[in-house]
């Protein structure tokens, strides 16, 4: 869609946002611009504190252990 810059430049703030429409969150940030800070969990949007907040969940949830200390104990037994 082109747009003269005479008519852009007598636009409101509230009319420019709405000409880039910008995706949120589900809890309500904007989403990142930039193609290398995008997430997504399940296939949804979502934004960096929430993508590192359910990362978090999951390692905590699953624990990332020490292979050869695992591999040690059970030689052990």
């Amino acid at each position: 869609m082109a747009i003269l810059a005479e008519k852009f430049m007598k636009m409101s703030l509230d009319e420019i946002a709405r000409l880039f429409p910008s995706q949120k969150c589900e809890c309500g940030a904007v989403m990142e611009e930039h193609p290398d800070e995008q997430y997504a969990i399940s296939g949804k949007p979502v934004c960096s504190d929430c993508y590192f907040s359910a990362l978090g969940k999951e390692i905590e949830r699953h624990p990332i252990y020490n292979p050869t200390r695992i591999a040690r104990s059970r030689l052990s037994r």
